[in-house]
């Protein structure tokens, strides 16, 4: 799912969301502005702590992390279209042969 979050889109589970909201009632909204950046669909592209002021390890952690998991579901969902295309084609020739 696409949320707002620290004025950037973001694509996160229910899980991350929840996580992450708790993280926000703990550190405060301010922790995470101009934390991270975002593409077009929500995936982290960049995690930038500032280097002006500190910032707790739990929220730099789970930024790393989320990140990860949007690459991670990134590549699955790409590498299950393309298994699914090729089981398209192979039917298709089983096909024409049992004919």
């Amino acid at each position: 799912m696409i949320i707002a979050f620290a004025n950037k889109k973001l694509e996160v589970t229910p899980e991350e969301k929840q996580y992450l909201l708790e993280l926000e009632k703990t550190f405060g909204k301010e922790t995470f502005l101009g934390l991270f950046s975002t593409d077009s669909d929500g995936f982290i592209t960049s995690i930038t702590p500032p280097t002006a002021k500190s910032i707790q390890i739990i929220v730099l952690f789970f930024l790393m992390n989320l990140m990860l998991n949007q690459r991670l579901r990134k590549f699955d969902n790409n590498k299950i279209q393309e298994l699914e295309d090729r089981i398209k084609i192979l039917e298709q020739k089983l096909d024409i042969k049992n004919e």
